[in-house]
């Protein structure tokens, strides 16, 4: 291999079809309510070629402050962009026929999906092979870490970062997958940490509403726990709380349990002790005996 391209780039060239890597932003967690704004893809081609695209979605609706804000991304600018139906065929053609990346890029096809089927038009993704450097993650690590940009990359996560830039990341990130854990360049060897898309839809068509709202939970309690964990950044309260209420969420003392919590989208979580152990701001509401103290 050449030291000139990087491992994913060599990967693409042994290959029959594009190595397709995607990222989807979407107005919330429920693909049958929220809507696709924002798509992203590097598509890297047998012959070298890369092409990155980038797209934007009007949802039809104005979205709250606090929503745009957490996207990064303006009413404005969404309510002139087109809707997803008049972008659907080429969005299709891009991802049919091709080996698809991502981070937790099932969940990401599922909003696609729905889409495509509001829009009336069939998905290209029979068999689609799924490369999912979160899978690849996991099964060397664990599923208990989610930050694979700090794990791998040593850089600090932003919680709104661009479509455009995640997809940028992924790709780095299963580069760096590659090289650390001495996983063959090889699509074969990288499809085991996976599955298709189809064997992914039929499990979901299995799973009963309560199981997937139980999973849209878990997802939020996580995005949760990673802006508490930037207490540690800090040194007084007043500047942990401002960059809480940039990325929509608040922190309040609750005088019965004698804890702090972090609250967005209607879901609160008790800010672990061992966070608080380790910080270096002294909360003025909060007992002397949770601060380690």
């Amino acid at each position: 291999m050449s030291d000139k391209i990087s491992r994913v780039q060599y990967l693409a060239s042994t290959l029959d079809k594009p190595l397709v890597f995607i990222s989807v932003k979407a107005t919330g967690l429920d693909p049958e309510q929220d809507r696709v704004v924002e798509l992203a893809l590097s598509r890297f081609t047998p012959d070298g070629g890369i092409e990155n695209r980038e797209f934007y979605f009007n949802p039809q609706k104005t979205l709250p402050r606090s929503t745009c804000e957490f996207l990064d991304l303006s009413n404005s600018l969404l309510q002139e962009a087109p809707i997803f139906k008049e972008n659907a065929f080429e969005v299709g053609q891009l991802l049919n026929n091709c080996y698809l990346g991502g981070a937790n890029v099932k969940s990401q096809l599922v909003f696609i999906k729905s889409e495509f089927d509001r829009a009336g038009i069939p998905l290209p993704l029979e068999r689609l092979p799924i490369l999912d450097v979160m899978g690849i993650h996991s099964n060397f690590e664990g599923r208990g870490f989610h930050n694979i940009k700090e794990f791998f990359l040593k850089e600090s996560a932003k919680t709104n970062s661009r479509s455009s830039e995640l997809v940028g990341d992924t790709v780095r990130v299963l580069d760096a997958e590659m090289d650390k854990y001495g996983i063959p360049i090889q699509i074969d060897q990288l499809l085991t940490f996976s599955q298709t898309y189809e064997d992914f839809t039929a499990q979901l068509n299995q799973r009963n509403i309560k199981r997937l709202h139980e999973e849209i939970r878990a997802l939020k309690e996580e995005s949760l726990l990673l802006i508490a964990e930037r207490v540690l950044d800090y040194k007084n309260e007043n500047d942990f709380f401002k960059y809480c209420e940039k990325h929509n969420a608040k922190v309040s003392y609750n005088s019965q349990t004698q804890t702090l919590e972090i609250e967005r989208e209607g879901l609160k979580k008790a800010i672990p002790s061992s966070l608080l152990e380790k910080s270096k701001i002294v909360f003025s509401d909060l007992p002397l005996k949770n601060r380690g103290i």
